[in-house]
């Protein structure tokens, strides 16, 4: 999918989840979806901006502490990409199996899904408002006409990023997170008899 195609589907899962029935998509698709569209979109996208960044730095046009900062937040997002990929997404993705197959199910080493969650939606926050905090700091992104070719791109790729993110965000904390701590219980209940 190319990079416009995908944002355009992004926006229509934005403003009408019930077109593209994300509530509908069972939770092994939705990881797949968040990792191939969300995450490795972040992966891509990344260098690019600290690319432009680095280059605006040099130029003064933003400061050196600016791409200092985003590039520790580049390394602190990927470290919380891998603890999806690696933690998270398989775990769910386990649940759900052992739902449609019967199978014997194992308490995870963290306890509960809703534990790791939780620390996973503090990052979200976190995340969240130092992109806000960023975005206000550069006028929300708004390029004009006089600004410098790639103070534009900048602003360009931040916008995009920042829309993204969002959508990121929204399909977990609001559709993954939510199905997946309910299909714990379901399996908390069958398995080990609890409540």
């Amino acid at each position: 999918m190319n990079h416009t195609a995908s944002h355009t589907l992004n926006y229509q899962i934005n403003n009408n989840n019930d077109h593209l029935k994300v509530n509908d998509w069972r939770l092994n698709f939705l990881c797949d979806y968040i990792e191939t569209n969300h995450h490795e979109y972040i992966r891509k996208i990344m260098p690019k901006i600290l690319s432009v960044s680095k280059a605006l730095s040099r130029k003064n046009i933003i400061g050196i502490d600016d791409y200092k900062d985003l590039l520790q937040f580049s390394i602190e997002l990927e470290i919380h990409i891998q603890k999806e990929e690696r933690l998270l997404f398989p775990y769910i993705k386990k649940m759900n199996t052992t739902y449609d197959n019967k199978d014997e199910y194992e308490v995870p080493p963290f306890g509960s899904i809703a534990n790791l969650i939780k620390v996973i939606e503090k990052e979200h926050k976190n995340v969240s408002g130092i992109l806000l905090k960023v975005k206000n700091a550069y006028g929300n992104f708004k390029i004009k006409l006089t600004d410098e070719p790639d103070k534009k791109v900048f602003y360009e790729l931040m916008n995009e990023f920042y829309s993204d993110f969002q959508m990121h965000v929204h399909l977990e904390n609001d559709i993954l997170f939510p199905k997946s701590i309910s299909l714990e219980k379901k399996l908390r209940k069958i398995f080990l008899k609890t409540k």
